[in-house]
């Protein structure tokens, strides 16, 4: 093992280091998302003591499903980069420079010419793909997901055939600069003689680099996925969306070339902290342009509160009372004395408060006045008046 790499293992954490660190993150993203949520929505709960562990538990499956989401997008590309193409001993000489002082250093122009381009090809194209899909298919869910499978599909064979394009040309100079070596071999000898290279050692050589830029390219759709709800936002205009992701596209190809750079030199804390920076820059960006659409928003919706959730809201009789003053009119459940508000949207739940915005109105009740809610499609009629949106008094 060469001295850096020993010097770079040298710098890792323990194990008790480690989780420590890595739930410092954890809590630093969630506690960053609540914070910027609630500010957005103008409402922060207020958390007693005995909700404390709660909340901590609150704040680490947040910023965890941020973590990982977004180190599929943002890290993990990079680090199979530099791992199995950087330093790979044919390919990493064509990602690489000599320095004056005779040692190979890798080459960001070459990094990004041959390997982030066609990797941002493969993003770019997929958005783009993505949201013509949608606007073709007019929100068919099997036409739009068969167009998507299509579409990622095609972008990843013509990405991955732009990099093999650029492996067979660097694999053939490599031959040409080697007309000793009959097939490739990068093993030395204690004499620094080539070794008898293994048979088909070629064909091995680019199904490894195939499927090292397959490999960077799937997590990243799957992180897309997920964090964009297959990328449809029906806030803004499809051109905006489409230099949105010009500009995410970009960021995220900057970000994991700077890491597979810093992470071939193992630099660990660097090319983490350059992965939270493209994370931390991504969620900023969203919330700019999409506002109650962006991803972090979405985020939350998946766990049930937000602006664009849609609930049944149960309340007693003191609750009642209290919506009334707010000039809302909840509709009595049979003789029981309990009333509900209709598509209510469930803005917090964390606390001993209980969060939601009805009729325009931002109620703030104590759980205790809630009894129930439920989660319904917006389309069933389970008020007097089909799709009812909590009517205002006068109204």
């Amino acid at each position: 093992m060469a001295a850096s790499d020993e010097a770079g293992w040298r710098h890792l954490p323990t194990a008790a280091g480690a989780t420590l660190l890595l739930w410092f993150i954890l809590l630093t993203f969630g506690g960053g998302c609540l914070a910027t949520y609630y500010a957005s929505i103008g409402y922060f709960p207020r958390i007693g003591w005995q909700e404390s562990v709660t909340y901590l538990a609150v704040l680490s499956i947040i910023g965890g499903s941020i973590v990982v989401i977004f180190s599929l997008l943002a890290f993990l590309p990079g680090v199979i980069w530099a791992e199995a193409l950087i330093a790979d001993c044919i390919l990493g000489n064509f990602l690489k420079y000599r320095r004056t002082d005779n040692e190979l250093e890798p080459c960001l122009p070459e990094i990004w010419k041959r390997v982030g381009a066609p990797f941002a090809i493969f993003i770019f194209l997929t958005h783009v793909g993505a949201c013509l899909s949608f606007l073709l298919t007019k929100g068919h869910h099997l036409r739009f997901g068969l167009s998507l499978v299509f579409v990622a599909v095609s972008s990843l064979l013509l990405a991955t055939n732009r990099f093999m394009t650029m492996v067979d040309t660097a694999l053939r100079t490599w031959k040409e600069s080697h007309p000793q070596a009959k097939e490739l071999s990068c093993s030395l000898s204690s004499s620094d003689e080539a070794q008898t290279p293994t048979a088909d050692t070629f064909h091995s050589s680019k199904a490894k680099y195939r499927a090292a830029f397959v490999g960077s390219a799937l997590p990243s759709l799957v992180a897309l996925l997920i964090v964009d709800k297959l990328w449809h936002t029906e806030s803004i205009s499809p051109l905006v969306e489409i230099a949105m992701w010009v500009i995410c596209a970009a960021g995220v190809v900057a970000a994991n070339i700077v890491v597979a750079l810093l992470f071939g030199h193992r630099r660990w804390f660097t090319a983490a902290l350059v992965g939270a920076f493209a994370t931390v820059a991504l969620l900023v960006l969203g919330e700019w342009i999409e506002g109650s659409g962006s991803p972090l928003h979405r985020i939350m919706g998946s766990y049930g509160v937000g602006e664009n959730t849609s609930y049944v809201v149960v309340v007693g009789k003191e609750g009642r009372v209290q919506l009334e003053a707010y000039g809302l009119m909840p509709e009595q459940i049979g003789t029981a004395e309990q009333w509900k508000v209709c598509n209510a949207a469930i803005l917090s739940r964390l606390g001993d408060e209980f969060c939601f915005r009805c009729g325009g109105v931002t109620v703030t009740l104590l759980r205790g006045a809630v009894p129930s809610w439920s989660k319904v499609d917006p389309a069933t009629p389970l008020c007097s008046q089909p799709k009812a949106v909590c009517p205002r008094t006068g109204s």
